[in-house]
């Protein structure tokens, strides 16, 4: 837990709120991180186009739809009125899948919305590999699990509210 702090700390935005969404190619591990949101003081974010969250882009998904899904969802998340504040994208290894690619195209909309938090969950062990160390060489942490990467996007919501705090203190005392 401890490693997870320090690396959604040292490598991500902090959110200005607690509205996410995931993105995934498997309903399971989507589901399992809606579950892990019980834990935690994170939201479920209204998708637009009355999208259901958490966005299930199906097994046969391919890199082009992820980077389309997540280019709509971090365009949502820099929108002046928006009601997303980060992303947390789960992928497993799937026939159609190509996770090096989907790695690639999460680093081009990392880049392209460097406000917006992504957190990633790559499940699948060696056949994931290449594609977390793209992940983690451009500065997106990576868990190997979705509840994990719901736990850090918690632990950058409750910095955010922290720092609030701490900055609306110390007004009060200029």
């Amino acid at each position: 837990d401890f490693f997870d702090v320090g690396l959604v700390l040292s490598r991500s935005p902090i959110p200005r709120g607690n509205r996410i969404a995931i993105l995934t190619n498997a309903g399971g591990p989507g589901i399992m991180a809606v579950d892990a949101f019980a834990q935690t003081i994170l939201t479920l974010a209204p998708l637009p186009h009355h999208a259901k969250n958490p966005l299930d882009l199906l097994g046969d998904a391919t890199p082009e739809r992820y980077a389309d899904a997540l280019a709509g969802l971090c365009d949502a998340a820099t929108a002046d009125a928006s009601s997303l504040d980060g992303i947390i994208v789960v992928l497993t290894p799937q026939a159609m899948t190509q996770p090096d690619d989907v790695a690639q195209r999460i680093v081009e909309q990392h880049r392209a919305h460097p406000g917006v938090p992504i957190l990633a969950s790559f499940i699948g062990g060696a056949s994931v590999q290449l594609a977390r160390e793209i992940l983690e060489q451009h500065g997106i942490p990576h868990y190997s699990t979705p509840e994990r990467a719901v736990a850090a996007m918690d632990v950058l919501v409750r910095q955010s509210r922290r720092a609030a705090h701490v900055s609306a203190d110390s007004s009060a005392v200029l």
